[in-house]
């Protein structure tokens, strides 16, 4: 609060419950509010959005000599986690606020970086590509149009409807990769205002391919060898040597014995990982393991926080869980 009163005059405290019961009662107020374009600090986790589960077909009739089949991608986050340059460090904060007019990702020069921008998207695309969130609204939208997702919420089907609004109103603030972005410059979308850039200058490739091979070992080596190439002693020496070769998994070939069991454990320590670093870092309890007689009595105090448990490791050790 010192903060802000240092930058601004006045300023007018209110419960977000007051807020909310003001936005039910007046109309142009709740149409500000809407209208409104966040141009403040980036929030990382905005930019991390759940799996697109929409199907884009969902039923086809089987012709004559017609078959249907489908891909899954193998061990899809542990592949994701082992091949992908991550940021390291710190990034530096650009706080940028300017028109752009970006329609190619040659447009865009941060290569490495998590982007605030305006963006707008094509007016007609088979798979749309950047996703967007309405207010008190958990689902993972793609629209072509925010003021029509925000106008029929339920969605549905309308005969000839045409959406007639213009870019200012089918564009949203997005917070996106610029991986993403370049993504979807490529597809047609085009970016109007760049708010903020959080840029990186360094990435690690091997960050956690030391994990990840332990564990895939692990995995490899419970699920034993795959019914199209076992008993066949050179299929089976080539599939070796492409795991140590290509992802740099050491197989042995006496460990490869199938056992439900361990390939669980191991498949949840992979999966798991991409969970934890997704982990949600609020309403989650938290602890810490202490000696001092202060500290406990300062978390005991604090109204702020919720004890949960406190637990004696060893005489004088003490284990506080809170939320």
């Amino acid at each position: 609060m010192e903060f802000i009163l240092s930058q601004i005059a006045r300023v007018d405290v209110y419960w977000e419950c007051e807020i909310r019961q003001m936005l039910a009662k007046d109309r142009e107020m709740r149409k500000l509010f809407y209208s409104y374009i966040d141009d403040g600090p980036i929030d990382i986790r905005s930019c991390f959005y759940g799996g697109r589960t929409g199907p884009l077909k969902l039923h086809h009739k089987v012709k004559d000599g017609e078959r249907i089949s489908y891909y899954d991608v193998t061990s899809l986050y542990p592949f994701i986690n082992v091949t992908t340059a991550y940021p390291v460090g710190h990034p530096k904060v650009q706080i940028i606020n300017k028109n752009v007019n970006w329609t190619k990702a040659t447009d865009n020069t941060y290569n490495l970086a998590i982007l605030k921008v305006f963006v707008i998207p094509p007016r007609k695309i088979d798979v749309p590509v950047l996703p967007m969130k309405l207010e008190n609204d958990a689902r993972l939208l793609f629209p072509l149009c925010a003021k029509c997702a925000k106008m029929y919420p339920e969605g549905g089907v309308i005969e000839n409807y045409r959406c007639t609004h213009k870019d200012n109103e089918r564009g949203w603030v997005s917070t996106c990769t610029s991986i993403e972005l370049n993504a979807a410059l490529e597809e047609g979308y085009t970016v109007t205002k760049l708010f903020r850039v959080l840029d990186y200058n360094k990435s690690d490739s091997e960050l956690l391919r030391p994990y990840i091979s332990e564990f895939m070992a692990e995995k490899i080596h419970s699920s034993g060898f795959d019914s199209n190439i076992k008993n066949n002693t050179e299929a089976e020496d080539k599939f070796i040597k492409e795991c140590s070769e290509k992802f740099g998994i050491k197989i042995e070939r006496s460990k490869m014995n199938p056992n439900k069991g361990r390939r669980t454990q191991a498949k949840l320590m992979l999966n798991n990982l991409w969970g934890r670093f997704s982990l949600r870092n609020f309403g989650l309890s938290q602890c810490i393991i202490t000696d001092d007689p202060e500290q406990f009595q300062k978390f005991k105090n604090d109204q702020s926080i919720e004890i949960a448990s406190i637990d004696e490791l060893l005489p004088g050790i003490l284990l506080i869980a809170y939320v």
